[in-house]
């Protein structure tokens, strides 16, 4: 279907993907098993492709893996190093704790209007009651 793509595009110059692949879709509904049956095939041979390449791929990277066992990697670094490059990520910099700090500043401000508000709230209800019970008395 993607030989589809450029005619609809041409068509409808201002379509959106959305509505190409929703056309693409429609068509591909509309179509009986027989027109359907050469994408199938060209699906089932592309699969086929795939995982014979990637048998290869994976038998290329197990050899490779094999013959560098044992050898250090031009950009592999001593464990002391990497553990003195590890703790610097595990904590926060300094830039970040103050945006943190902020935030959370940020929260207990909002949260102070919050309770403020339903402390307002609440009075008002207070209020409220006892004006009606002098009212019934």
């Amino acid at each position: 279907m993607d030989e589809r793509r450029p005619e609809i595009r041409k068509a409808k110059p201002h379509a959106s993907n959305k509505d190409i692949v929703k056309e693409i879709t429609d068509e591909w509904r509309d179509m009986n098993d027989e027109e359907k049956q050469s994408y199938v095939d060209k699906s089932t041979a592309d699969r086929k492709r795939f995982a014979e390449e990637k048998k290869l791929w994976d038998a290329k990277k197990a050899k490779e893996f094999k013959e560098n066992a044992g050898k250090e990697s031009k950009d592999a670094k001593p464990k002391e190093e990497k553990s003195k490059e590890e703790k610097p990520k595990e904590e926060k910099s300094k830039e970040e704790k103050p945006k943190e700090e902020n935030h959370k500043e940020e929260k207990s401000t909002e949260e102070k209007s919050k309770e403020e508000k339903s402390k307002e709230e609440k009075s008002k209800e207070e209020k409220e009651e006892e004006s009606e019970e002098e009212e019934e008395s």
